[in-house]
């Protein structure tokens, strides 16, 4: 009594077999060919289907971040258009506001610039 072939060996031999070329559905007639039921290569078939729709996914994923390593130092070597100017306005509006409120309080006066001025 012959046991037959293992998930794990279907499996293999439908990765190598897609490898090859050959659709899901030759392949599903080999396993049937071979004496192997449906249900046990269906199963197979569906674990191949995804272990090869994942290596695509991992190969895009690879050109993609190829791609934008290569377009990341091309960007790099671009001067930057423009920078946000938020900060330097909000300090700028600061200080005018630190400096009027010292003025009006009284710990800030402007009385060497009338001899300045007045000269």
């Amino acid at each position: 009594m012959e046991k037959g072939l293992s998930h794990k060996d279907l499996v293999k031999l439908g990765l190598h077999e897609q490898g090859r070329g050959r659709s899901l559905n030759q392949i599903e007639a080999d396993f049937k060919k071979h004496g192997v039921e449906r249900s046990e290569s269906m199963k197979a078939l569906k674990t191949v289907d995804y272990l090869k729709k994942r290596e695509e996914r991992m190969a895009k994923k690879e050109e993609a971040s190829k791609q934008s390593a290569t377009t990341g130092s091309q960007q790099a070597a671009q001067p930057a258009a423009k920078k946000s100017s938020f900060w330097f306005w909000l300090i700028l509006l600061m200080l005018i506001g630190i400096g009027i409120y010292l003025y009006f309080s009284g710990t800030l006066n402007f009385d060497f610039l009338y001899g300045i001025l007045n000269r």
